[in-house]
């Protein structure tokens, strides 16, 4: 289901949602390829190296819902504790667990569910190639298997539909994935936050009153509609539109 006809007409909307789309680049810029110059050596080291595919990967799935001042030090604390030069955590995940339960908690920084999070994830890519997520989503994605994949990282505990589908439309994006994913795929690029909701409901997107995710499947498949299903587009909407809430720049669309 879509969300229904809106009154703005359709060529404003589209004027808006023009001028959304250059935001995604910024995006790209500013936040994606952060703290890297080069996309190709950034590249090398995501398929090379699982600590750095391990990192990209809890760069999305810890933010969720708090500061990111927050998400960032959960985020160190947890490859603090697989970074252990004295082991393979391969080998012992148990010294890791216990390093885990060491450093984040109640009392510490973070939560409960970001150690169970944690360890679903090493458990769950103890048994793949490399231990590399990285790899592991591309070859998923390139054998038109990301329908599995988001089922997979679905169902390790804490990731929703926002976490997964932000990180597969960041992955998909850095790596230019795009041809791989077919018309009745693209909601999985398009995770819907506070952001995205708000910079919809001002296009006219979706309803005023569409403030929960129990709407989301339907402002997914609006924007896919208005983006003439173009996978590059949509990606460059929804990461312009979270680029634009986050930034303080809705102006722009008045």
């Amino acid at each position: 289901m879509v969300c229904k006809k809106m009154n703005k007409n359709e060529d404003v909307k589209y004027e808006l949602i023009n001028k959304i789309l250059p935001y995604g680049k910024k995006y790209y810029d500013e936040y994606l390829m952060k703290d890297h110059k080069d996309v190709k050596e950034y590249h090398k080291k995501l398929t090379n190296d699982w600590k750095c595919s391990l990192n990209f990967l809890f760069a999305h799935i810890f933010y969720q819902g708090r500061y990111d001042s927050v998400s960032d030090k959960v985020k160190k604390a947890a490859m603090n504790s697989i970074d252990d030069n004295n082991i393979n955590p391969w080998d012992n995940l148990c010294l890791i667990f216990n390093n885990l339960n060491k450093n984040i908690g109640k009392g510490k920084i973070g939560k409960k569910g970001d150690i169970t999070m944690t360890k679903e994830v090493l458990i769950f890519l103890k048994d793949k190639p490399q231990h590399n997520i990285v790899n592991y989503s591309i070859d998923k994605i390139k054998s038109y298997n990301i329908c599995n994949l988001y089922n997979k990282l679905r169902r390790i505990y804490q990731i929703g539909d926002k976490i997964a589908t932000f990180y597969l439309r960041d992955l998909i994006s850095l790596f230019e994935l795009q041809e791989y994913i077919k018309e009745d795929e693209l909601e999985y690029l398009i995770p819907i936050d506070t952001w995205v909701r708000q910079i919809s409901k001002k296009v006219e997107i979706c309803h005023e009153e569409f403030n929960n995710r129990n709407h989301d499947q339907e402002i997914q498949s609006e924007i896919a509609r208005l983006l003439n299903y173009n996978a590059e587009k949509i990606i460059n909407f929804d990461a312009g539109a979270w680029y634009i809430g986050k930034n303080g720049l809705v102006k722009i669309l008045m």
